[in-house]
């Protein structure tokens, strides 16, 4: 498991969830204030080839781009603006690089999940962009699969605090800062990421 201050949660109570249900090693490795928008600052590149050179996974799960609204500037120094369309298609590319030395690297599958909207909207506008930047390079790399958690911890796809489980009882699922889920909703999540790795 693997990703930003996102992940931070999530990857321990993934990698418990998976430890009990048979023979697996997993491993977290959290980048906080990281991203694909610079890699100036943690080139995602790189920390993918460390970890397949360290850690030789079967699988990867991802959830990386809390800190990615904010414009690009490409290797020919041309800045993307994000909200655009060339904004997607380069958000796209450098999940497909990651995505590539991931699973070249060993792992049989990469699942990169979805981000589900902050409180603030303007968040939850970037985020909606990187989704789907992050769903059309799952579907262009053989291995990668695009994984939508939203309705696991969103009102019908509505920021909430709170939401319902199966039995109708209301669970806090998010932190104070209305962006990161919390251990509950990231015990939600990791339920449900399961049968998939299984």
């Amino acid at each position: 498991m693997t990703g930003d201050s996102l992940s931070g949660y999530l990857g321990p109570e993934l990698v418990n969830e998976v430890a009990s249900a048979g023979a697996v090693r997993g491993f977290v490795d959290t980048h906080n204030g990281t991203g694909l928008t610079s890699p100036n600052f943690v080139d995602w590149s790189q920390v993918a080839r460390q970890q397949v050179s360290a850690d030789h996974p079967d699988a990867v799960v991802v959830m990386l781009g809390g800190n990615d609204f904010q414009n690009m500037v490409q290797s020919s120094g041309n800045v993307v603006s994000l909200g655009t369309a060339a904004w997607t298609q380069e958000y796209q590319r450098r999940i497909e690089i990651c995505l590539r030395i991931w699973l070249q690297g060993g792992a049989r599958r990469v699942y990169w999940l979805s981000l589900p909207p902050a409180r603030n909207a303007a968040w939850s506008a970037a985020y909606a962009q990187i989704n789907v930047a992050a769903q059309r390079a799952a579907a262009d790399v053989s291995g990668a699969r695009y994984v939508d958690i939203i309705n696991l911890v969103t009102d019908h796809g509505r920021y909430a605090d709170f939401v319902n489980t199966a039995d109708g009882q209301p669970v806090l699922v998010r932190e104070p800062d209305g962006l990161h889920l919390n251990p509950a909703g990231s015990a939600l999540v990791a339920h449900a990421l399961l049968p998939l790795l299984e």
